[in-house]
Order: structure tokens, then sequence, then C-alpha cells
């Protein structure tokens, strides 16, 4: 048994697959810079082209952008510990240990959607989440003809957002519609 980060080949495998982590969320994928601009968003959109379809998308946009700068925050305090600028704690150990073991930390699990991926695969579904709502920005006001509902993080929301369009084109009572 070795110390975490000590001597010997343990500890590099493991700073090795901290730092590769690292440069996936930071290089590979940019998740810095994929975060929506809510604003421009919604300054695309007047309320002749808002509808429920709309409210839902930017509810996904909003609980992205918070998960990207949750996890973007941990990250840049961790790298600050490395860099000895901050002082290593429990939070910080924690989320070490859980890139090491491939596990989303609870930290970003509480700000996140359920999911029992492993880490790597966690993180690149988040990029194809992000993907799905940068194919819609280009134009708020059209609904994408396909929208995968499981890279949702409140896919009730957009169901609901379904159900509401079809009361109002049908004459429908939205309590008594089901999907």
């Amino acid at each position: 048994m070795q110390p975490k980060g000590g001597g010997g080949g343990a500890g590099a495998f493991e700073d090795t697959k901290v730092k590769e982590y690292f440069d996936l969320v930071i290089n590979a994928l940019g998740l810095e810079g994929l975060k929506v601009n809510i604003d421009d968003l919604a300054g695309k959109l007047d309320e002749s082209t808002r509808g429920p379809y709309q409210n839902a998308f930017i509810q996904e946009c909003e609980k992205l952008n918070v998960l990207i700068s949750g996890i973007m925050r941990s990250l840049g305090d961790l790298d600050l510990a490395y860099k000895g600028e901050l002082t290593m704690n429990e939070l910080m150990e924690t989320l070490e240990d859980n890139i090491r073991l491939d596990r989303v930390p609870p930290q970003w699990k509480k700000i996140a959607y359920p999911s029992e991926r492993p880490l790597i695969s966690w993180t690149d579904n988040i990029k194809a989440r992000i993907d799905q709502m940068n194919l819609w920005k280009d134009d708020p006001s059209k609904t994408p003809k396909v929208i995968f509902i499981n890279r949702l993080i409140n896919p009730s929301s957009f169901l609901t957002a379904i159900k509401q369009v079809f009361c109002r084109e049908t004459n429908q009572e939205l309590n008594k519609t089901t999907i």
C-alpha cells in the first residue's frame, strides 16, 4: 500500500489519471466554452415565438450551465491546490479520489442528473447533452425534429411541454391528458 500521490508507480499512475481527466475536460471537450448564453438566447425569442418547448429548453440550458460551472469551479480549486495556492481540503480529496476511481464525485451528483455511468462516460454524456442544446439554440423559435429525451436533465419538463402544445392545438384539458 502506498499513499496517494506518493512515490512509486501507483502514485504516478494516479496523478496521471487526474491529469488526463483535467485534459479531457479543459482541452478535449472545452467544457467551459460550451456554456449557453441564456441572455442571447432569450433575446432571440419574443412572446410570439416563446412557447412551452422554448421554456423547457431554456431550463435545460440553465441546468447545464450550472453543472458546467460546478465542474469547472471544483476542478479549478483542485488545480490551485496542486499548485500550492489553496490548501487541499476534504472536498478536494474526495474529488481527486473519485476521478482516480472513474466515479462521478458527490458534489457533481448534487447538481447533475441521475446516472450510474462511470466518470469518463458521464463526462462524454454531458457533451452530448450540450450538443443537443446547441443544435436548438441556433434557431430557438423552432423545435428540432428529433429530441433525445435521455439527454435532457429534466425530461418531464419537455414531456409536459408536449402535452401543453397538444392541448392548445386540440382544445383538450391539460390535467386529463397523459403521455
